[in-house]
């Protein structure tokens, strides 16, 4: 079921159980027919799978909670918490969301939708700060002592208004947040023409993950078309909220429910712990900092589709395959059989919290043991192992099995993991047609007005028409460009030689031309630090 669940999520197809019967929401028109007769075939143990997940949330979240000096943050909280008493933390983790508005836009109804929201969902309402006994808690606020109001700002004037637009944008975005006064959400509306406008919505992702943006943005069209068209309220309420989430991730801890996935997660990580030794142009900040840049690499379609039936016919995911070609990119950079990668998860399983606005988000870091005498197969099948436990155990916070390791903590680096891998499947798209009406126009802005790196590599793959496209995020204060521009090249290659030759050993894999061969061969033998050289048959 695993399995199965994950090429689902993978291919944009979320299922749920509603009264005993399977619900599936998809994006797109239409669902693949073979995911789709998995779906049929498996449908009973679908059905059972998610009916006895279920029950056991149910009982527990449903819980009462008193909100007598605050409640408890989540584990993902409580470290963003501590992240964001320094102010460049705080930048690191806003989320920006920003759409153009064209036609004829209303101010009323813009108005009501954000009350409406704010008034929905507490998330929206909730700061951060110590109570009396210097415990940080979140306290929620009413909708009227919330503070968040819509600004405006007329560009209509400005002899160069693209300019002065990303540069307003980029400030609305690098402004902190102060947890403990909020708002933790802000909006500005800037009108470029007259029936044209930026609308610019940014949240601190204590508060939010990038789930819960598409939940805002869908929520505050649907609630402005219910105001135009003098409608009542379309979204059902809401039976639980994130306060309620937080509270029953600590019960469970404190009743030693997760005992078993936590001892699951200790054996994994027992023994001494690899740290990823690969060189940089720069000397590392001796603090941890979140300046980033970024190259777009697109694999081809042919190879794509080589690619993806290979990893078919090995009962594997895309996601797999990816991260098996990413380990053996960081194997051959660094010469390590013993990498740690994270990967981050939705976290919503329960399906009350499909449509909470809150940081669900949780990550899987993911141990991976091979030697370069191992073919790309035998590693895709350990992986494939490795990623499927891990799944089943996804339900202990990362930031619960750092503090049980007990790490050694180093103020430059991410604890456990420097690299992190992700196959984009939250664009949630069943619903886009409804984003617009004959007065009103939405669509996305696409210049990314800040980019910061949270880790030292971020691996950002996305699948399209035209191929995997893989945006590979670099700490910029460790890394260059040319460096960044050289790993997608490799990346690329690599791809292209597991997809022809899975069967021979990683070490003999081609992915260096003749010159690239003679640099870093000489630069090995003047250093003897380098990178570590495959077997050519050319050479």
């Amino acid at each position: 079921m695993n399995s199965l669940l994950m090429k689902l999520r993978e291919n944009n197809v979320f299922i749920s159980v509603e009264k005993n019967e399977l619900k599936v929401r998809f994006n797109g028109s239409s669902i693949r027919e073979d995911l789709l007769e998995e779906i049929k075939t498996n449908k009973d143990r679908l059905v059972s799978y998610l009916v006895n997940y279920n029950k056991q949330s149910v009982a527990i979240k449903s819980a009462a909670v008193s909100g007598r000096g605050g409640f408890p943050l989540s584990s993902s909280q409580f470290r963003l918490w501590v992240l964001s008493q320094v102010e460049e933390g705080n930048i690191a983790y806003n989320m920006p969301g920003m759409y153009f508005f064209e036609g004829d836009l209303n101010n009323d109804a813009l108005d009501f939708a954000f009350a409406a929201l704010i008034s929905r969902h507490e998330s929206l309402r909730t700061i951060f700060k110590e109570n009396d006994q210097g415990e940080a808690r979140q306290f929620i606020q009413s909708p009227d002592a919330s503070g968040f109001a819509i600004r405006h700002c007329d560009l209509r004037q400005e002899a160069d208004k693209e300019t002065v637009l990303k540069l307003r944008v980029r400030q609305e975005c690098v402004k902190p947040f102060n947890l403990a006064e909020g708002p933790l959400m802000r909006a500005i509306l800037f009108r470029i023409e007259d029936k044209k406008w930026l609308f610019t919505c940014v949240m601190h992702h204590i508060i939010s993950d990038g789930w819960s943006m598409h939940i805002v943005k869908r929520e505050l069209l649907q609630q402005y078309h219910a105001f135009i068209s003098g409608e009542t309220d379309p979204l059902p309420p809401l039976r639980i909220q994130y306060k309620d989430y937080a509270v029953w991730q600590q019960e469970i801890f404190s009743r030693g429910a997760l005992n078993e996935h936590k001892t699951w997660w200790l054996k994994q990580f027992e023994g001494e712990l690899p740290v990823l030794q690969l060189r940089g142009h720069f000397t590392r900040p001796m603090l941890k900092t979140y300046n980033g840049e970024a190259i777009c690499v697109v694999i081809d379609p042919e190879t794509t589709k080589g690619f993806k039936q290979l990893i078919q016919k090995r009962n594997a995911t895309l996601f797999m395959g990816l991260l098996g070609v990413v380990a053996v990119l960081l194997n051959a950079y660094s010469d390590q059989e013993d990498i740690i990668i994270g990967t981050p998860i939705i976290g919503r399983e329960h399906m009350d919290l499909e449509n909470q606005i809150g940081f669900f988000l949780n990550t899987l870091p993911l141990r991976i043991r091979f030697t370069g005498e191992e073919s790309y197969d035998g590693l895709l099948e350990k992986i494939r192992r490795t990623t499927l436990d891990a799944f089943e155990h996804q339900i202990y916070p990362f930031d619960r099995l750092v503090d049980e390791l007990h790490l050694h903590r180093d103020i430059s680096r991410n604890p456990l993991f420097d690299v992190l891998v992700i196959l984009q499947n939250t664009k949630i798209g069943h619903d886009a047609h409804r984003q617009n009406n004959e007065s009103l126009r939405v669509s996305g802005y696409g210049d990314r007005p800040i980019l910061t790196s949270k880790l030292d590599l971020t691996f950002d793959f996305n699948e399209t028409a035209g191929g995997i496209q893989l945006s590979l995020v670099y700490n910029s204060d460790i890394y260059d460009k040319p460096f960044a521009e050289q790993l997608g090249v490799h990346f690329n290659r690599l791809t292209r030689a597991v997809t022809e030759r899975s069967f021979i050993s990683i070490q003999g894999l081609e992915y260096m031309d003749a010159d690239e061969m003679k640099h870093h061969i000489t630069t090995y033998n003047e250093t003897v630090t380098a990178f570590a050289v495959p077997v050519s048959d050319e050479f």
